[in-house]
C-alpha cells in the first residue's frame, strides 16, 4: 500500500475525514506508524490515524479506513510543538522574557513526522526533490519513498528506504546518487 500526501481519506461509512497532511515515521525501524488526516477550511482540525486503522488503499489512492465518522472524531488530535516564552516581571508592564520553553506536540519525541515539504537531498548534497508518498507492507514496514522531482515537469523517483543514510523531519538523505535513484526508478 501506499499513503500519498494530499490524499483523500474516507471512513467506513463512506464519510470524507479530511486528506493526508503528514506521515508519522519510525526511522529507526522505518515504519509507518501514523497519519495525520487534516479536515476543513474555517475550523481546521488534524487528527492522527494509526495504521492499523487503515482497510485499503484505492487505485485513485484515496484511503479507505475501517473506522466509522464518529470513531474517526474520537481519534486524538494532532498537536505541532509549541515554543512559549517564560516572562518575568509585571505582566501588565513591559515584561521580560526570561527563557523560551518548548513544550512537545502529540507526537513521541523518537518519532519523525515527514510532510510534502521534507527536502530529498542525494550523497553528495544535490536535492532531489520532495517527499510525495511513502510505500508500505503490512505492518506499516515501508519499502520505498516516493519523491516528486522537478520544478515544471514533475516526475516521480523511487528511493529504496535501504538507500536512506539519515532523516529528521525537514531532511532526508541517501546514500546514492541522485543518477544512481533516477536509473533505479526506471529499471
Amino acid at each position: 500500500m501506499q499513503l500519498d500526501m494530499g490524499s483523500h481519506v474516507r471512513t467506513s461509512d463512506d464519510r470524507d475525514a479530511g486528506k493526508i497532511k503528514r506521515i508519522i515515521f519510525d526511522g529507526d525501524s522505518m515504519r509507518v506508524r501514523q497519519f495525520v488526516v487534516h479536515e476543513g477550511i474555517l475550523f481546521a482540525e488534524e487528527r492522527m490515524v494509526d495504521i492499523g486503522h487503515v482497510d485499503r488503499v484505492d487505485e485513485d489512492h484515496t484511503v479507505r479506513l475501517k473506522l466509522n465518522e464518529q470513531q474517526v472524531d474520537e481519534l486524538p488530535p494532532y498537536a505541532h510543538e509549541q515554543v512559549m516564552p517564560v516572562a518575568i516581571g509585571d505582566p501588565y508592564a513591559r515584561a521580560k522574557v526570561h527563557d523560551v520553553v518548548v513544550q512537545s506536540g502529540s507526537v513521541p519525541w523518537d518519532l519523525l513526522v515527514l510532510s510534502h515539504g521534507t527536502d530529498v537531498y542525494d550523497t553528495n548534497g544535490k536535492h532531489i526533490g520532495h517527499l510525495d508518498e511513502i510505500v508500505y507492507e503490512d505492518g506499516g514496514h515501508a519499502s520505498c519513498f516516493i519523491v516528486d522531482s522537478g520544478f515544471i515537469f514533475t516526475h516521480d523517483v523511487k528511493v529504496p528506504v535501504t538507500a536512506v543514510k539519515s532523516m529528521t523531519t525537514d531532511r532526508i538523505e541517501i546514500s546514492i546518487t541522485a543518477n544512481e535513484a533516477e536509473a533505479a526508478s526506471r529499471g
